[in-house]
């Protein structure tokens, strides 16, 4: 009983992490960005839109803002 739950408990582990990973990725490749839709309509200036990547780490690389997304 003992070692399938360890088994059981390691195979979950892993699905989460692939999970999480393909679900961060994954939606990175959609198009466009989180500010897109601001930006569409003209709500948001240049400046702006620089000012909030930064404060949400989007001018960051890809595996930085990963490693940010996991220590949430």
């Amino acid at each position: 009983m003992g070692r399938w739950l360890l088994r059981r408990s390691i195979q979950a582990a892993v699905t989460f992490v692939v999970a999480v990973t393909l679900l961060f990725f994954l939606m990175r490749l959609a198009p466009g960005d989180p500010l897109w839709r601001l930006q569409e309509g003209e709500m948001l200036t240049p400046e702006a839109r620089a000012v909030l990547e930064r404060l949400y780490g989007m001018d960051r690389p890809p595996l930085e803002q990963f490693w940010t997304f996991l220590r949430g």
